[in-house]
């Protein structure tokens, strides 16, 4: 038996280690006073008990969350000979579409409903949007002609009716303005830019007929490119006034 002394410690284990020193603190080693201890829960605590069972509340979906978490997990699937991660709807879908394609009747009706369902939602909500644009529109616009007449100070809304364009034939709606207020400084820069655009675009065209010199007209020639494409970018933004002078009518409102 060995004895050690009257205030000496007994020697120590460290978890089989030939000396202390031989443990060294990194990655995956974490220092020995932090360690989970052996017969020891990292978790004393536990899983609340039913936690698993318990009935949701009445404002919690839960089934909801299960499914949207099941159809988007991802899964590994075959595509063109290589393994890729999908959601698991896109695989579901992905693999539908292959077999209908393949021939496979039943396939193909149910992937034929489902695009039908989707675009005739797609549809719908569609129409839903430009209605409730033209009813804006007209109203604010309504309501800008009645304050006018009374020469009170005209309102102005965001989005405003004069920056809302609805083109009848097509059905689409372009903003070409602000949506809400954090837009407005975002349409500023966009109007002067244009503005900007047009006032250099018009001085080198008139520098051109100028210069003479290859040399310059080269340059200048440049310039006005850079520019033109600045304006062409700028104008999928903002596009001119659809109802100034020798217009087409296109069925824009």
């Amino acid at each position: 038996m060995t004895s050690t002394r009257d205030g000496d410690d007994p020697p120590k284990r460290h978890l089989g280690l030939a000396s202390p020193t031989a443990y060294e603190v990194g990655y995956g080693k974490p220092p020995l006073g932090s360690q989970f201890k052996p017969g020891r829960s990292g978790n004393p605590k536990g899983r609340a008990r039913g936690a698993k069972n318990r009935l949701p509340s009445l404002s919690e979906e839960r089934l909801k969350s299960i499914v949207l978490e099941e159809a988007y997990r991802l899964v590994k699937v075959r595509d063109g000979g290589k393994n890729v991660s999908l959601p698991m709807a896109t695989a579901i879908v992905r693999a539908l579409a292959v077999n209908a394609a393949k021939g496979n009747n039943r396939a193909a009706q149910h992937f034929t409903q489902m695009v039908k369902v989707v675009e005739d939602e797609n549809m719908t909500s569609h129409r839903e949007y430009v209605r409730t644009m033209i009813d804006y529109k007209y109203d604010w616009e309504q309501e800008i002609e009645h304050c006018r007449k009374l020469g009170l100070s005209l309102p102005q809304p965001i989005p405003h009716p004069d920056d809302i364009r609805i083109n009848f034939n097509t059905g689409e709606v372009q903003i070409v303005g602000p949506f809400c207020k954090e837009d407005i400084p975002k349409w500023e820069t966009i109007r002067e830019r244009k503005a900007e655009c047009d006032r250099e675009i018009s001085r080198i065209k008139h520098d051109l007929k100028l210069r003479k010199m290859q040399k310059y007209r080269e340059i200048l020639l440049r310039d006005l490119a850079h520019e033109q494409k600045i304006r062409e970018i700028v104008h999928r933004l903002l596009p001119d006034e659809m109802f100034s002078p020798g217009a087409i009518d296109d069925g824009s409102y």
